[in-house]
Order: C-alpha cells, then sequence, then structure tokens
C-alpha cells in the first residue's frame, strides 16, 4: 500500500514538471550582438525559443557569409517547484555588401500553432578593408566542386567522379563526402549504393575526419568530411550512374539529448563509358589499363621427358583481377599442365596495381 501511494506520489511530481513546461508562455525572440555594422564585421545572430520544446526553421541568409552555424543548445532546469526550457540557434555571420538588411523571422510549430520571431534590421556601412578581405573566413574557405543540394541545405551529401568520361574497363574513382552546417553532427546508418554495371573496389574504411578548412556551397559555409572512396571499373558502354547515396544523422545528440534525426541523401552522377577505339587487334583480350608482360622458363636444354616450367607475369595498373590465362600456342609434341595461378594485387590511389602470374 505504502508503494503503491509512493508511485502516485512520483506520478503526481511528474505531471506537475512537465505541466509547468506547457503550460509556461511561449516567448520566440531574435537577436544579434551587434545591428550597425561595417562591410566585413563578424556578427551573431541567435534564435531563441523559450517556454516550449520545438524544431526552430531558421530564414535563409544568403546575403550574409555564414562563418559558423547553425550551433544548436538546448536548456532545461527545475527549480523550487518551476520549470524552464529554452532552445537557441546561432550563426556567426560577415555581411560583404553595404546597405540595409532585415533578417526574415524564423519560424517554430508548437501544438498546431505556427509562432515567429522578430525580423532583425542591420544596417552595413564601409567597403571592405584589407583586414576584412584576409579574415572572415577567406584564408579557411576552399572552393566546392558544387555539389547538388537535395533534401537538406544544412546537411549535404555528395558523389564525385574523377572523371566523366571513361573507356571500357578504364578506373574512375568516386569520392563520397559529407558537407555539414552543423557543428554537432553524429553519423547514423550509412547506405552505400548498389552499381549496376561497374566491378567495383572499395578502399579500406578510415576514420572520418572534418577537414580544417570550410568550404563554401552556394554562399554559405560547410565542414566537409570524405566518408568513403571507391574505383570502379565500367564493364558496359553507355551512360551508367552512380546511384544515390542516403545517410542518416543526429543534430545536437549528448548524453542528455538523443538529437534530431535528419535523413538525406545524394543525387546521382553520370559517366559515360565509351567503347574501345575502333581498330584493335583481332586477338584483343579487351583490358584496360598500362600492363607489361614478362615471360621466362627455368631451363632451355633439356631431355625428353623433362618438365620445364615456363612462366607468364603480367603487371601494371588495371583490373589485374579480371586479367585470366593468356593463350599461348605450345608445340604439338609437348605435354601441358594446367597453370598454376598467383597474384599479388592492392587498391592503390589510381586503382587496382600488381601483377598475375601464371606458372
Amino acid at each position: 500500500m505504502m508503494q503503491y501511494l509512493k508511485n502516485i506520489l512520483v506520478g503526481l511530481f511528474l505531471v506537475g514538471i512537465f505541466g509547468g513546461v506547457f503550460a509556461q508562455d511561449v516567448t520566440f525572440y531574435a537577436v544579434a550582438n551587434k545591428t550597425l555594422l561595417q562591410v566585413g564585421e563578424r556578427f551573431t545572430l541567435t534564435f531563441k525559443l523559450e517556454g516550449a520544446d520545438a524544431e526552430i526553421e531558421t530564414p535563409p541568409l544568403g546575403e550574409f557569409r555564414v562563418i559558423f552555424g547553425p550551433s544548436q543548445s538546448s536548456n532545461f532546469s527545475y527549480v523550487n517547484g518551476k520549470s524552464s526550457r529554452s532552445t537557441s540557434i546561432s550563426y556567426v555571420l560577415i555581411p560583404e555588401q553595404p546597405g540595409n538588411f532585415q533578417i526574415p523571422p524564423a519560424k517554430a510549430k508548437i501544438n498546431g500553432k505556427v509562432y515567429e520571431t522578430n525580423p532583425v534590421t542591420l544596417k552595413v556601412s564601409g567597403e571592405p578593408t584589407a583586414k576584412a578581405k584576409s579574415s572572415g573566413g577567406n584564408r579557411n574557405r576552399t572552393a566546392a566542386p558544387k555539389p547538388k543540394i537535395t533534401t537538406n541545405q544544412n546537411v549535404v551529401l555528395d558523389v564525385q567522379a574523377n572523371k566523366k568520361l571513361a573507356f571500357l574497363g578504364e578506373p574512375v574513382i568516386l569520392t563520397y563526402t559529407l558537407y555539414s552546417r552543423y557543428s554537432n553532427l553524429t553519423l547514423g546508418q550509412v547506405d552505400m549504393p548498389d552499381l549496376n554495371g561497374f566491378w567495383v573496389e572499395d578502399y579500406p574504411a578510415e576514420n572520418i575526419n572534418w577537414e580544417p578548412t570550410l568550404t563554401e556551397i552556394n554562399g554559405y559555409n560547410y565542414r566537409k568530411a570524405i566518408l568513403r572512396k571507391r574505383v570502379v571499373y565500367p564493364q558496359k558502354t553507355g551512360t551508367l550512374e552512380t546511384g544515390k547515396f542516403e545517410l542518416s544523422c543526429f543534430v545536437n545528440r549528448s548524453f542528455f539529448n538523443p538529437g534530431q534525426e535528419v535523413k538525406v541523401e545524394s543525387a546521382s552522377t553520370k559517366i559515360n563509358v565509351k567503347p574501345f577505339p575502333v581498330g584493335s587487334p583481332a586477338n584483343f583480350s579487351g583490358y584496360s589499363g598500362s600492363f607489361n608482360v614478362k615471360s621466362s622458363v627455368d631451363l632451355t636444354e633439356v631431355k625428353p621427358d623433362e618438365a620445364i616450367t615456363y612462366k607468364v607475369r603480367i603487371s601494371g595498373l588495371g583490373n589485374l583481377k579480371l586479367v585470366s590465362k593468356p593463350d599461348i600456342v605450345f608445340p604439338g609434341d609437348f605435354e601441358v599442365y594446367d597453370p598454376k595461378t598467383k597474384e599479388k594485387v592492392s587498391l592503390g590511389g589510381n586503382g587496382l596495381k600488381g601483377y598475375k602470374e601464371f606458372e
């Protein structure tokens, strides 16, 4: 009986806490730490939601260069019978042109009602100074290959091929890259696409590290990390596609916060595969690459019925795994045994390399 009463009291206590949370007045506002600025001067823009928990939809910031962000923080406290909850999203921005600017309101949907922040008005004057030109991320930004933003402008996946035109069997290196505007991003499930029409060799998976420089895409700054690399060998001619690359991740996950799940996918990259040039020899094997062929025998003078070991080694750069034993015409009065095959093939920066030997 005492345990039953204890459970009721605990339940009422929790209802009191969370009832207090939802009973609070909702305050949603935007603020900049500076409103009078010079061109190239940094400032911090913050959107803050108090009294409720909801996803904040930030407005476009195309007039400004994003140096850092969005950075999200959440806070919940219960002190002396009073609870409070707040969520804020911050950006560090730089104006690149003079003029009067108004940042549109951010939005949040709470219990079916849409809340908006106040707009933020900024006045930017002057011309870019030498310091402003050299700071503010210019020295820390790199040009991006302009990946296509497909699902979420804050998290972008991209697949780049080192060549869009290749011969049949010619190696193509695919790089799978993640771009993020979030300061706290945890990777979840990574789904690599099936590649129809390609022989695929995956580079060994490595630790995923963010590059020290920021990358600009469509006026926004992103952190960049290479997720995976593949070498693919097209096995048929025509236009082949790499397929969409999918990823799930979590924003602002911590010990106390499960984070917000974000699912994104990349666009598909097309590769035009050409047939081998006209005029190839009639006995052309169909392998693409740079190869050397070397043959040797262990004896040049033998008696009848004495064995001779004959070796052919094919080495170089190309898909050696597909190389089959060469067609060799031996004298008719030779008894020939099936060859033993030995290979040493590794994956380097330009694809498969090594050798394959037939004995």
